[in-house]
């Protein structure tokens, strides 16, 4: 069904490019990334039929080249449900392809007739494309998101009108002889030419930014606990509205755990330590595993007594881990300092100073409680203990 000689060679390069390109993105764990990749493999062999096939027209050049765009646009459709995050569910999309190339099937190779084969193409595609549109419109948010569903829709919308156009010429009765020097056919490959590099880049664009989400997300998080590490607390904090508490938490004697059971034992201290955190916190707080055995927590804003609450939860859940369950017979606990976020101040550290000084008052009045720095709006000191 594919046919046009002056961009047969430059199409099909272009899309294994890009699927090549996906697939050393996918490689890394990205499910879009591979299914996308497969689709331009698809899509390429597809246009690329005319080289790899018979150069003179064969029944059997039609059905490998509509089969191969079918499944390109089948696998658009689970790329967009990787991407999205969409309940995935490949038996429809599946079957929805698998029954247009049986019919294809069959008016190519078993009763050929350019009307069926025509048809049964072109809904099938149009059908894909169409469901692959209405899934990921909901959940379009951003820009490049957006352009992908755009030129999703207008891939459809050409397509059908190149279709009507193609049926209003096309006599309805003959062999597939009529489809092998088709102007539609050059008309598909040059819009698929369009909307193939306009789609590649949007959805490269899109796989590459995640990428390096990917890493840059990974380069903010502790790897023992997956908190934020201290280069994740900071930027976060620059992005996040600056009114609110900080907590400090720094679990006691930790060195001692470390030197009489070994580090693994301290591996296992910190990790509950961080659960505690984790399951005590409001939720939309900055957690993080700032260095060593120390925490810290950004509450958003709330009343000095809330804070102290989070801080006090924290605190009693962790005393109350299953020790023994890591070969501690004794608890561990840990002391807790709070201060208020001003809005003056320049950067984290200005506000966790604060909270390190009511942390030290917390160590040196006998470990395992809450102090609250002196504010400097209500000149509050609260100590909370036991």
């Amino acid at each position: 069904m594919l046919g046009g000689e002056s961009i047969d060679f430059v199409l099909p390069l272009m899309m294994y490019c890009v699927a090549t390109t996906f697939f050393v993105i996918g490689y890394r764990r990205q499910a879009a990334a591979m299914f996308w990749g497969a689709a331009y493999s698809c899509l390429g062999s597809a246009f690329a039929a005319d080289m790899f096939l018979p150069t003179s027209w064969h029944p059997s050049r039609t059905f490998i080249a509509d089969a191969l765009m079918i499944c390109g646009f089948a696998f658009v459709n689970f790329a967009n449900s990787a991407w999205f995050g969409l309940s995935f569910k490949p038996w429809f999309i599946t079957i929805l392809a698998a029954t247009g190339i049986c019919v294809v099937g069959l008016a190519t190779l078993v009763r050929p007739s350019a009307l069926i084969e025509f048809l049964a193409f072109n809904t099938t595609c149009v059908l894909l494309l169409a469901i692959a549109a209405a899934r990921m419109a909901p959940s379009v948010r951003t820009i490049l998101p957006g352009c992908l569903l755009v030129l999703t829709v207008a891939g459809m919308l050409d397509m059908l009108v190149q279709s009507v156009r193609r049926l209003d010429a096309m006599p309805w009765a003959g062999g597939l002889e009529i489809n092998a020097h088709a102007h539609y056919d050059y008309l598909l490959e040059v819009s698929g030419s369009l909307f193939g590099t306009a789609t590649a880049i949007v959805t490269l664009s899109m796989a590459i930014l995640r990428h390096f989400d990917v890493y840059r997300e990974a380069a903010q998080r502790d790897p023992l606990t997956s908190l934020l590490n201290r280069r994740g607390f900071e930027t976060s904090w620059f992005a996040t509205a600056q009114r609110g508490w900080v907590i400090e938490l720094d679990i006691d004697h930790f060195k001692r755990v470390n030197d009489q059971f070994g580090h693994a034992t301290g591996d296992e201290v910190i990790r509950l330590c961080a659960r505690s955190i984790e399951e005590n916190v409001p939720k939309g707080s900055l957690s993080a595993r700032y260095g060593g055995e120390e925490f810290v927590v950004m509450l958003g804003p709330c009343t000095p007594e809330a804070a102290l609450r989070t801080a006090q939860a924290i605190r009693r859940h962790f005393a109350r881990s299953n020790w023994s369950s890591i070969g501690l017979s004794a608890p561990m606990t840990a002391s807790v300092g709070i201060a208020a976020i001003d809005g003056d101040d320049a950067s984290p550290a200005d506000a966790l100073r604060r909270a390190d000084a009511a942390l030290y008052e917390a160590k040196r009045g006998g470990r395992d409680r809450v102090v609250m720095a002196e504010d400097r709006r209500s000149r509050l000191n609260i100590v909370a203990a036991g």
